[in-house]
């Protein structure tokens, strides 16, 4: 079978994008099993202030010390590892029912200003986040939960992203459906979790993945909203990591990467369907 030269461009392009996209990742892995000395060599130039870097894949020497060091003689690793996991899981609870539930009561309920607030849900979601930032400073100080994960917890679960997702996979829902839970005497909660819910796990998947990433690598949050250090997520360490751990940053970060594997390989098949869900027909 001839290949077409059109063909033959779309798959380069998609291999160079592909690239591009896996080329960090190369070199978190590969760095991760260099040594403190070959690292430091490789980017010296970025704190002498030459700017030049070695960047290579292959170890000259291969070695496991950093894991070592990471994983049994760093207390500190676990502990904030430990921060990432009480700040990411409660507020992925927390924002995927909180969507999946205004998105639905959007879709499903006709009220005053209704489309009033879907613009606004759609305003809010294009501004970016550093701007609100400063009023969930100052609403979170006047209700005493700074300094608390609270203040992350309640600022984190109103996304409007993902109520604006939620509210489009609930509107592909045949409306048949609920009318006939409706006849059958079926409350608005029972069709709701028995029939609808089922038929949103590929949206709600959607939002876990999508938050995961979000709340588990975020940066500015705990910065702003935590003053104790014993608070800090995973995040913060590697933000503040200087030159003498610089080969600690590969490591970390290599492991801090592994939940978010799971929870996507786990989720993979929802998130799929999510999508195609979208496209519901009656």
């Amino acid at each position: 079978m001839k290949v077409k030269k059109k063909d033959c461009f779309l798959m380069g392009m998609l291999f160079l994008a592909a690239f591009v996209c896996l080329f960090p990742l190369l070199v978190v892995v590969s760095h991760s099993f260099m040594g403190a000395e070959e690292i430091d060599q490789a980017y010296g130039g970025l704190f002498t202030g030459t700017g030049k870097v070695d960047l290579h894949l292959i170890p000259a020497f291969f070695t496991l010390s950093q894991y070592r060091e990471a994983l049994f003689t760093s207390p500190e690793f676990y502990h904030l590892f430990l921060n990432n996991v009480l700040i990411s899981i409660p507020t992925l609870a927390g924002v995927t029912v909180l969507s999946t539930t205004t998105g639905y009561g959007f879709a499903r309920f006709d009220f005053p200003f209704r489309r009033l607030w879907l613009y606004l849900y759609l305003l809010a979601m294009l501004l970016p986040y550093q701007i609100s930032l400063v009023p969930q400073f100052i609403l979170m100080s006047r209700m005493g939960l700074s300094g608390t994960r609270w203040g992350i917890f309640l600022t984190g679960i109103f996304n409007p992203l993902f109520t604006y997702l939620m509210y489009h996979f609930a509107s592909e829902l045949p409306k048949e459906m609920m009318e006939a839970a409706a006849l059958d005497g079926a409350s608005e909660f029972t069709a709701f979790c028995r029939i609808a819910l089922p038929n949103l796990r590929g949206g709600a998947a959607a939002v876990m993945v999508l938050d995961l990433v979000e709340t588990w690598n975020m940066v500015e949050q705990p910065m702003v909203f935590l003053q104790d250090r014993r608070k800090y997520p995973l995040t913060l360490l590697l933000a503040e990591l200087g030159r003498a751990e610089t080969q600690k940053v590969f490591v970390y970060t290599l492991i801090s990467l592994l939940p978010i594997m799971i929870v996507y390989v786990g989720l993979r098949n929802y998130l799929i369907s999510g999508i195609e869900a979208s496209c519901i027909r009656e």
